[in-house]
């Protein structure tokens, strides 16, 4: 501009908690600017001093139907600092004013009177003094080391895994994007999108944060959200981790974790309150305070399964690291305490089948022979697919920690009680409820009665029946998406169909939706679209691109097990199998040419890969 080259690098660092602004220009004395401090509603900023600008707010809740009560709530606040070589820089009001400098840099940190450990706010927290604890740790660090310190400690997490199947284009990704949604194939764009969805994962769930991701990650812009940025537990914020163990980034799970844990505490109350049972669980929503009863109505809301759900990505984290002291503190007691909720929240059907009540197969609607339609009802086959993995796991970790003997017997006896996973005589598909009744919307974005496909492993290729069905009830769900246009498909749930097929071991199918997914779901940015955006589409996409590549929940792990045939030649490093092993890989003309696989342990393994099955002997921190 006016023949001066300006340079703005901006970054946000995790290790020091702020965010950096260096501005920059190739002629001495060229920066003069206003840097203005702007908010409509609920916060104002004043003069710390000359280098510095301060911002302080208090969110004013309205009445509405189902937003608590009214009145001042969170406390939040922010600090500016700004230093400047050459020039002049002053704080007036709202405003930074710098004048003829040659080089200007800012640091901002913001903080609220959160408190994870209560889910509530806390008054003697001065979100403030918070600020300035922040910026004051940084003391007179350059910038330069900043930078240095942030691009290190994200390398560290980021480059755990590369991925590659050709060059990548020159082009900038809209570009790209919009010749992939005329139907041009460009691997590199899914390598591309893959490790976008790490980098989405692993900062919108890591420390200094201390919740998990909710359904816009971290990137929400406005000030009432869709759905209010919170967390859905009838399969989005489960979703939000499918990519945490697999693709190398163990530590995000960490914050949903802890969520999961403090959810006991409330969980508690509405067992006891709401279904008259021990133990603890939620339903079908939850937020940063903790809310665990029914929500937005009872046909949507009820969903008591859902802390069974929840801790089942703890018990994967320990399959995933081995990590045994996480089992015996924080995975088995919280397994424990879903499982014992189950035991006495099942009661006894028509058929003598233990069976959920209430119950639904979530957000989908049936029809009854008489015509009428309805949401809730008792043993959907979620719920029993669920349960069945939940037992499945406690009974294996209870072994590892060699715990209660008596919870044991009476899961393996309440195990056997459970209803089978029914195929229905309708179309031949997954039966989704006890019964089998007429689906409204045959086409309907959620495919929960295929839980026991993805996430869960219970059915698979060694029951053929179940298998085929499954398959079955995907080609049900598409033909009336994309041909009778009688669905209503989202960017989740075409991830989802994305590792569906992974688990079907077809590559081909599995291909076609990843390009579904650019095409149909997916933003210039590469955001996800629900509509509007919801992350869960991104993270889904990753996990399925992952689960293409490599599988092992059946006691081996499977080698480019759906490798589509336009994925010819390609390279992955860093993906992670269940044992703790992380395994490197190349293929080319769909087949692979080179393993390397590195155990945290001694262990033996099977290997699936190439049309054969090999076993091979794994040393502690050794490839092979």
């Amino acid at each position: 501009m006016d023949n001066v080259t300006f340079r703005r690098e901006l970054f946000i660092s995790a290790k020091d908690n702020v965010m950096a602004l260096r501005l920059t220009a190739d002629k001495p004395g060229a920066l003069t600017f206003r840097l203005q401090y702007h908010r409509e509603q609920d916060a104002s900023a004043y003069r710390i001093d000359d280098n510095t600008l301060g911002m302080k707010g208090q969110i004013f809740d309205l009445p509405r139907k189902n937003y608590g009560e009214q009145g001042l709530h969170m406390r939040f606040a922010g600090e500016l600092r700004g230093t400047n070589k050459g020039g002049k820089m002053y704080v007036r009001n709202n405003a930074f004013y710098v004048e003829n400098a040659d080089e200007v840099v800012f640091y901002f940190t913001a903080a609220t009177d959160y408190e994870f450990k209560s889910l509530d706010c806390n008054p003697s927290i001065d979100p403030a003094q918070r600020c300035s604890d922040i910026l004051n740790r940084i003391g007179h660090k350059e910038f330069g080391q900043l930078k240095s310190d942030h691009i290190e400690e994200h390398s560290a997490l980021f480059n755990r895994v590369a991925f590659n199947m050709g060059e990548p284009s020159d082009l900038p990704t809209d570009e790209r994007l919009k010749k992939v949604k005329k139907g041009e194939i460009d691997l590199s764009l899914i390598t591309l999108y893959f490790q976008y969805g790490r980098y989405l994962l692993m900062n919108s769930s890591r420390f200094p944060g201390v919740l998990p991701a909710n359904l816009q990650g971290v990137w929400n812009k406005d000030m009432e959200a869709p759905w209010n940025s919170d967390f859905h537990t009838n399969i989005n914020i489960q979703m939000n981790y499918w990519p945490a163990e697999v693709c190398n980034l163990s530590e995000t799970l960490m914050p949903f974790s802890n969520f999961i844990n403090a959810l006991r505490v409330p969980g508690r109350t509405t067992a006891r309150k709401t279904y008259n049972s021990k133990g603890w669980t939620m339903n079908h929503v939850t937020d940063p305070f903790g809310h665990t009863s029914i929500t937005a109505g009872v046909g949507w809301g009820t969903f008591p399964i859902a802390g069974a759900w929840l801790v089942l990505h703890q018990w994967e984290h320990y399959r995933f690291t081995g990590d045994e002291e996480y089992l015996v503190n924080e995975a088995y007691p919280s397994m424990k305490e879903a499982a014992e909720f189950i035991l006495h929240f099942l009661v006894k059907d028509k058929n003598g089948y233990l069976v959920t009540a209430p119950s639904n197969s979530p957000e989908n609607c049936y029809r009854l022979p008489n015509g009428k339609i309805g949401q809730l009802t008792y043993g959907a086959t979620m719920d029993v697919e669920i349960i069945r993995e939940l037992f499945e796991a406690c009974l294996q970790a209870e072994k590892e920690v060699k715990g209660d003997a008596a919870f044991a017997k009476q899961v393996k006896s309440t195990l056997a009680k459970l209803p089978p996973i029914r195929i229905s005589k309708r179309y031949n598909t997954i039966q989704e409820w006890i019964e089998d009744y007429e689906e409204v919307e045959p086409g309907h974005r959620h495919i929960s009665h295929l839980f026991g496909l993805y996430p869960g492993s219970t059915i698979n290729s060694s029951n053929k029946e179940l298998f085929e069905a499954a398959r079955r009830t995907i080609e049900r769900r598409r033909y009336y998406n994309e041909v009778e246009k009688r669905g209503t498909y989202t960017g989740w749930s075409r991830a989802w169909m994305i590792n569906f097929y992974a688990r079907l071991l077809d590559g081909e199918e599995a291909g076609k939706n990843v390009q579904l997914l650019l095409e149909k779901s997916t933003q210039s940015n590469l955001f996800d679209v629900h509509p509007p955006f919801q992350i869960d589409g991104n993270f889904g996409g990753t996990a399925g691109i992952a689960e293409m590549l490599i599988q092992s929940h059946n006691g081996e792990i499977s080698l480019l097990p759906a490798l589509p045939p336009s994925w010819k030649s390609g390279e992955v490093k860093g993906l992670c199998a269940r044992g703790g092993i992380v395994v490197d890989m190349k293929w080319e003309n769909n087949s692979i040419v080179s393993v390397k696989l590195m155990s945290k342990t001694n262990q033996k393994v099977k290997v699936r890969y190439n049309g054969r099955v090999k076993t091979v002997s794994l040393k502690a921190d050794s490839k092979i």
